[in-house]
């Protein structure tokens, strides 16, 4: 008798047989399933953000008032998703692959030199904001 021949079982149970084989990677099971949960309530909730972004926008009558709330939820959807994807690339993405081993160095004053003088520009722009911007916002 060939296996095409044999009838086809409809009975759950017949899968029994896989569990001592999937015993291994309960966890790995699970986090699926969890990440599977998790991306269908995304894809359930996009529309309903997608709604309260477009309604939220459009609530004032002035139209740089409109422009405004856009931009501003756009900023926030869009940083969120940053968020999601840097929390995922730091924490559940493994070591990096296929870089070389380079032990850190301390870089040279012309790496230094920028990153020095942006440092002390937001110190003085911090401490006195209307002696250094005051002038550029009043037009």
């Amino acid at each position: 008798m060939k296996s095409s021949d044999r009838p086809k079982s409809t009975n759950p149970k017949s899968l029994s047989g896989l569990l001592p084989f999937l015993r291994p990677y309960r966890g790995r099971i699970g986090l699926a399933l969890l990440f599977l949960v998790m991306a269908a309530a995304a894809t359930l909730a996009f529309p309903l953000a997608l709604r309260s972004l477009i309604d939220g926008g459009l609530v004032q009558t002035d139209k740089g008032a409109q422009l405004m709330a856009m931009r501003e939820h756009f900023a926030a959807l869009f940083s969120v998703a940053y968020s999601v994807r840097l929390v995922h690339d730091l924490f559940f993405n493994g070591p990096p692959r296929g870089m070389p081993s380079v032990h850190p160095h301390e870089p040279p004053l012309g790496m230094k030199a920028p990153v020095a003088l942006l440092a002390a520009v937001c110190v003085v722009v911090g401490v006195a904001p209307a002696l250094t911007l005051g002038p550029l916002v009043q037009v």
